[in-house]
């Protein structure tokens, strides 16, 4: 949790370059831990999606925005209405990437 809070701060810091390297080392620990669905892999690829649009990489932004709603659509499967849950997650991007 330590590397997000210190990966946030250089996104909010406009270290963007950095902020990107570290969101990805962050994805790549989660998805070796936790696997491709977990919610914490699953968050931290919107985190990297975030930092990718805000530097401007916009192509890898989408992709990664649209794996997040694929996955949650997975994890949440026919429970109702997931879409406002889905938004909420993913986030101002999910109108951009709707599938």
């Amino acid at each position: 949790r330590i590397m997000t809070k210190l990966a946030a701060a250089l996104l909010e810091t406009e270290h963007f370059e950095e902020s990107v390297a570290l969101f990805r080392t962050i994805l790549a620990k989660r998805q070796k831990l936790k696997g491709e669905d977990h919610t914490d892999t699953i968050t931290a690829i919107k985190n990297l999606a975030l930092s990718l649009e805000r530097s401007k990489q916009y192509t890898e932004a989408v992709t990664l925005r649209r794996s997040v709603v694929t996955k949650l659509r997975k994890k949440l499967g026919d429970i109702g209405n997931t879409e406002p849950l889905i938004q909420t997650h993913v986030g101002i991007g999910y109108q951009m990437i709707r599938l």
